[in-house]
């Protein structure tokens, strides 16, 4: 039992391992569920109440294999203790735990860079299983077994809002294939003979990993970014886990999919406005997309003309700072929409909804922010005199 930082709550919490992971859930006041999550942050717990049960183990795999295995049925028993408390409130019973097994673990060769050339799958022997070649960009996609017998193929429909993807197997549609929109996770879900698969991104990760269920059951997980959480190893593609051999050819359509839609992100710059901010100019949006290329980031920010003092609650002067080093953070606030997206995701994980803007979010999880100074008219128009302002600036 322990507290965070970041909820009111007393929680439960399996953790932190040798590698400072853990997960955790608190219940509300009525007694249901309140939160599930999995997080790096050890620096998030405020007080341990208890001893741990069962201290973490030291070894997470003798080799490259059992080492994400491990990484994957994190995944699956959140997955578990989620399902189980829920079965508990309702009727009083724990779900038996099984333990998974993965039968094997699959990576791409280093010719995948995301651009549709050709590449392979291969075993953790490094022999190759499937052939896979791709466009574009991504509008067809095949999978071959090693007679380069077609075994699967993905096709991307073209004009819609949402990324929608059409599957067949051996010839014959398997299954549609599209993404819904959520706030703090990527989802895909579609209706195959077999009943209803879906794809989800988890949110409280490090990296872009997806989990692969098939009426509720993981069938197997793609792992992205895996060089920050094995030492010394260095991914520059995804890693597939196959729990069910069979689904092997549809989990790698999916992992280059996701491959696909996670290098759209890395492409985008996203900037964020304050709708009472209306005397914006075009130099300063183009200043703003530049400097988030230049620099990673762009937060709008104006000259101080007053000199800014910080106080104590009795008002007694705390600090003084040097009017040169100091700007009021305005907008646009802006960033590369992979870096904004991942920040959400981890307060949304964490369940911290206080901050006051994107600018201040960012810095709290470590990103570098830069400032892109803007005229003095970038003004909020929130009270009476604001509009006397803007009268007199147009």
């Amino acid at each position: 039992l322990g507290k965070f930082y970041t909820s009111p709550y007393t929680s439960l919490i399996f953790g932190p391992d040798s590698n400072g992971q853990f997960i955790y859930f608190w219940l509300n006041k009525k007694g249901n569920i309140g939160y599930i999550g999995y997080s790096f942050l050890t620096d998030t717990i405020k007080e341990k109440l208890t001893e741990p049960y069962i201290y973490p183990q030291e070894q997470l795999g003798a080799d490259l294999a059992q080492h994400l295995c491990y990484h994957s049925d994190v995944f699956l028993f959140q997955t578990w203790l989620k399902d189980s408390i829920e079965n508990f409130i309702k009727t009083g019973e724990i779900l038996p735990f099984v333990q998974s097994k993965p039968s094997q673990v699959y990576t791409f060769t280093e010719d995948f860079k995301l651009t549709g050339q050709h590449f392979s799958l291969c075993d953790q022997n490094e022999e190759v299983i499937y052939e896979v070649d791709g466009t574009v960009p991504l509008i067809n996609l095949y999978i071959y077994d090693k007679e380069h017998t077609e075994i699967f193929r993905l096709t991307k429909e073209i004009g819609h809002a949402l990324a929608t993807y059409h599957f067949y197997y051996k010839g014959e549609l398997y299954g549609t294939l599209e993404k819904q929109f959520a706030l703090i996770r990527d989802k895909f879900k579609m209706q195959v003979k077999e009943g209803t698969l879906e794809l989800t991104e988890y949110a409280g990760s490090i990296g872009n990993n997806y989990t692969v269920a098939l009426n509720g059951r993981m069938i197997g997980a793609i792992m992205d970014d895996l060089n920050l959480t094995i030492h010394n190893l260095i991914f520059d593609n995804a890693v597939v886990i196959a729990y069910d051999d069979k689904y092997l050819p549809l989990l790698t359509a999916m992992a280059v999919m996701v491959a696909r839609e996670i290098a759209r992100d890395e492409e985008n710059i996203v900037l964020i406005h304050d709708g009472v901010r209306p005397l914006i100019n075009e130099e300063l949006i183009k200043r703003n997309i530049q400097d988030v290329k230049d620099y990673g980031s762009s937060i709008t920010s104006g000259i101080v003309k007053e000199t800014i003092v910080e106080i104590y609650d009795n008002n007694d002067i705390k600090l003084v700072p040097d009017r040169a080093h100091s700007r009021v953070a305005k907008a646009p606030q802006c960033f590369w929409l992979k870096d904004i997206l991942s920040a959400h995701k981890k307060a949304m994980n964490e369940q911290s909804f206080n901050f006051i803007d994107s600018c201040s979010m960012m810095k709290y999880y470590g990103y570098k922010l830069h400032m892109t100074d803007g005229p003095y008219e970038n003004i909020k128009i929130t009270t009476p005199d604001d509009f006397y302002m803007m009268r007199a600036v147009l």
